[in-house]
């Protein structure tokens, strides 16, 4: 080490090669880290010779595995040429310096001084679109999820990376599940929805599959529908299979959490006439039903089961409303704890819908008049008229 760093041309030429082959053997890694190797192969590398030879940089990735060694490459101030080398390095230069950087960012040590050096994010949304080689694509998406979870979210989705993480789906798995959560990642900044929003099919696709990747996409699903962005929003709410998936999410067969974040989502899309008919006719009626009767689901999910059903009881679909249970639904609510001004005037909309179809007017005969009688004396003077 000390000749690699003070010897004179030809001795410190000697000495990296020594290093760089000692690097082949794993176990020499952090001896050669608590001994200072890591600065002058890191100097070296910097110094452009790695690119006709990549002895030195294959010993820097080499080195990056072990421990301590990402804070040293950081110190010796290695992550800016590793980026300048995934920009102007052909095939196999830029997998190494890819390998080594991802070392970095998922080292909890130095990720906060990754994720901020010009150019990283774009060289690794660069990659993922014009590397053929499977393994490089992978180490940059599990980059870019690492620099997303470290904060730099905005970055990514301004340098276009959604789409170059969306285009890995459906793909190799390895690569699919690290571009999975790389999204699932940046889909907690709201900026990113209408972004998201664009590989809808194939997020549904990967949250309806048994993959890996299947929670990663569900999660980024519930984000988009609870988001707040208009066009996220619609996409979900206008897409068949992302209803259908919310809807199949609600049966008795999924935990007790996925009931509720299902619950929630849907109440967030279904203001429109199209989202209201998916839902009906993917069957979510009766699945809603079932939410609202089951105590093993919390309080506030049967709430919004039953504000989900209040809002489909619309002229169009009051008669399956009412023949699966709907009207008992709404008049426990009106009853619940929980129940407060929103769950009543929206109630009391519905209940004046459903009462014009027979199956709805036979269900509060026999049990909804004392509930409609004491509507009539909520201070809420719409729910009155209603």
């Amino acid at each position: 080490v000390r000749q690699a760093i003070t010897g004179d041309s030809d001795r410190k030429g000697r000495a990296i090669d020594i290093l760089c082959q000692l690097t082949l053997q794993e176990s020499h890694l952090v001896t050669m880290v608590r001994a200072g190797a890591v600065a002058p192969l890191v100097q070296q590398m910097k110094s452009g010779k790695a690119v006709g030879d990549d002895a030195e940089l294959r010993a820097v990735v080499a080195l990056s595995h072990a421990d301590g060694a990402p804070e040293a490459m950081v110190a010796a101030g290695g992550i800016g040429p590793l980026v300048s080398l995934i920009e102007d390095g052909g095939e196999r230069v830029e997998a190494h310096a890819i390998t080594a950087l991802h070392n970095l960012a998922r080292c909890a040590r130095t990720i906060k001084d990754v994720a901020p050096v010009p150019g990283l994010i774009r060289a690794c949304v660069a990659v993922l679109t014009r590397s053929s080689d499977a393994d490089v694509r992978t180490a940059a998406a599990a980059t870019l999820a690492c620099i997303s979870e470290a904060g730099s979210k905005p970055e990514i989705v301004s340098a276009d990376g959604v789409a170059g993480l969306l285009s890995m789906l459906g793909g190799e798995a390895a690569g699919e599940l690290e571009s999975a959560r790389a999204i699932c990642s940046l889909s907690e900044f709201t900026g990113s929805h209408a972004a998201l929003a664009t590989g809808l099919d194939s997020l549904v696709r990967l949250a309806d599959a048994s993959s890996a990747s299947r929670d990663f996409a569900i999660t980024t699903l519930h984000r988009l529908a609870g988001g707040g962005d208009a066009f996220a929003q619609a996409a979900m709410a206008s897409s068949e299979a992302a209803i259908a998936l919310l809807v199949k999410q609600l049966g008795s067969s999924s935990t007790s959490v996925s009931r509720a974040q299902a619950v929630s989502s849907l109440l967030r899309l279904c203001g429109s006439a199209e989202s209201k008919g998916l839902i009906v006719s993917s069957g979510g009626v009766a699945a809603l039903v079932a939410v609202a009767h089951a105590d093993s689901v919390p309080a506030a999910a049967r709430r919004e089961a039953a504000l989900v059903i209040a809002s489909l009881s619309t002229t169009l679909h009051h008669a399956v409303i009412a023949s699966t249970g709907g009207v008992e639904v709404l008049i426990n609510a009106l009853s619940a704890p929980s129940c407060d001004a929103e769950m009543t005037s929206a109630a009391a909309v519905a209940l004046r819908e459903l009462v014009a179809c027979d199956a709805g007017r036979s269900s509060l005969l026999s049990m909804g008049v004392p509930s409609c009688v004491k509507l009539l004396s909520d201070p809420n003077s719409e729910v009155r008229l209603n």
